[in-house]
Formats: structure tokens, C-alpha cells, sequence
């Protein structure tokens, strides 16, 4: 019996990302940028983007972009044989985001800046505690 096309691998040079993994990602974001955008207030100050002047198309593009940005980081990494490759396994999937999300909306150079710094600390903070005490 044969694997329904959703089930294998995009390419075995994009490493262990599956169909279902990127309608997945495209579902997830959707759902998630939705609920951002219900208890958004305007004029909230920690907010990085108004949710007001945005669809939800915007949220299905940045999760398809995290799953984009981590297959071709595992792209070039399979390619190099390279097991860490420190910076781009902590951020690949915000700069997928990013640029995916360029689409719609190009946000300012600091916004982008701390979206990769984000994801750069919360990964190394978040992998810490899994190493340590999991």
C-alpha cells in the first residue's frame, strides 16, 4: 500500500518537513494571528503591528513562512553536512516569517530586529531548560 502524497517528504533534501507539516503551519498561523487579532487592542503598547489593517491572510503567509524558512536552512544543512549551525537553527523560522510576510507588510527594520532577536534568545532560553531539566 502507498503513502498518501501528504505523507512523504517535500524532498529528502529539505529534511523532515512533510506536506502536512506546511498546511499545518499555514492552519496554525491563521488560527493564531486570528486570536492575536481578537484581543488586540488599539493602541496597545507591546503590540509589534496594528491587527487592525491586516487579514488573516497575513497570518496563514508567516506560518507558512516559518515552515519555508526552516526547510531551506535544512536544505543548505543537509547539503554542507553541518549537525549546528548556530544563528541560522535559532532563527530560521522568524526570518521565513519575515520575508514570507513581506508579501503584505514590510515592518520597520527595529520590529524585524526584534522579532529575530526574540526568537533568537527565546530558542536558546527555551532549549536550555529542555536540556537541563526535561
Amino acid at each position: 500500500m502507498t503513502k498518501p502524497i501528504w505523507k512523504y517528504p517535500i524532498q529528502k533534501r529539505f529534511g523532515q518537513h512533510t506536506w502536512t507539516n506546511l498546511v499545518a503551519a499555514a492552519v496554525n498561523g491563521t488560527i493564531v494571528f486570528w486570536i492575536q487579532k481578537m484581543v488586540y487592542t488599539p493602541g496597545q503598547a507591546l503590540a509589534l503591528i496594528d491587527y487592525q489593517d491586516f487579514t488573516l491572510t497575513y497570518g496563514l503567509l508567516l506560518g507558512v513562512g516559518t515552515v519555508l524558512g526552516e526547510m531551506i536552512k535544512d536544505f543548505f544543512k543537509i547539503r554542507k553536512k553541518i549537525a549546528h549551525w548556530w544563528f541560522w537553527d535559532e532563527t530560521s523560522f522568524a526570518l521565513g516569517a519575515l520575508i514570507i510576510g513581506f508579501l503584505v507588510y514590510v515592518p520597520s527594520a527595529a520590529v524585524s530586529g526584534i522579532i529575530i532577536l526574540s526568537a533568537l534568545i527565546l530558542h536558546l532560553v527555551v532549549s536550555y531548560v529542555a536540556q537541563k531539566y526535561i
